[in-house]
């Protein structure tokens, strides 16, 4: 699993959703019987709310774009809102503990 605690830019051709969640288009089909195309999308990440055009990105966007994920930025994982500890907090605990 890929460090939370990066944030990039998000690219120029993604695909961003009302709930937040960004997308690539890795491949485009043709269906000769409709006579369109279908875009066959992977998920690559969640949009920062307060920030615009950054975004919090997973295992895919690793893949997609290394050396943009290389030289991202390290951010220190902040609580949930609804007061939780964070999937990162949980594992430091069980490492110290």
């Amino acid at each position: 699993m890929v460090d939370t605690g990066r944030i990039v830019q998000i690219p120029e051709s993604a695909i961003v959703c009302k709930d937040g969640k960004v997308y690539w288009t890795v491949e485009k089909r043709y269906l000769k019987s409709r006579r369109y195309n279908v875009d066959l999308r992977k998920l690559i990440g969640r949009r920062i709310e307060d920030s615009a055009g950054e975004m919090f990105p997973n295992d895919n966007f690793q893949r997609l774009f290394p050396e943009t994920f290389e030289h991202a930025r390290r951010v220190e994982p902040q609580r949930r809102k609804d007061g939780r500890k964070t999937i990162a907090e949980q594992f430091r605990e069980q490492q110290e503990g």
